[in-house]
């Protein structure tokens, strides 16, 4: 019999990554329009994070359809969370407590993404093999 409730079919580590990417991204949109991100000074920590958070939307919902492969997929999780953790350096965000929502959220959200791509990309690519504790029999 297969398919019991004990049978997990492939990994499952990716669809989480899809779901997390999308709230994430959400999360920043919310956050950067209702936060306060203290006095707006040309492209700066708002107008970065609900750019970022729409591409991270976008790459959540194209994995969800399918429509990007998981080295794509792997790659813009990879870059979009990258960016996030060296934003605040790199748009010079400034060190003061207007900037520390920002510079933490922006952190936190890159640090997350980046981990949660690169794991989920590992999960699948170890999906495809079996187990080490399973002895695999073939025949001749």
């Amino acid at each position: 019999m297969t398919g019991g409730p004990d049978e997990i079919p492939g990994p499952q580590l990716p669809g989480a990554v899809t779901g997390v990417t999308i709230a994430l991204g959400c999360w920043l949109i919310v956050l950067s329009t209702h936060g306060d991100y203290g006095a707006p000074t040309g492209f700066d920590a708002v107008w970065n994070d609900r750019l970022v958070g729409l591409v991270a939307v976008a790459l959540g919902l194209l994995r969800a359809l399918g429509r990007v492969t998981l080295t794509v997929a792997t790659t813009a999780g990879t870059a979009v969370g990258g960016w996030l953790v060296l934003a605040p350096l790199l748009l010079d965000y400034g060190f003061s407590t207007d900037s520390t929502l920002a510079t933490l959220t922006d952190f936190a959200i890159g640090a997350t993404t980046t981990a949660l791509t690169v794991a989920g990309a590992l999960d699948r690519g170890a999906g495809a093999r079996p187990p080490a504790d399973v002895d695999v029999v073939t025949r001749p």
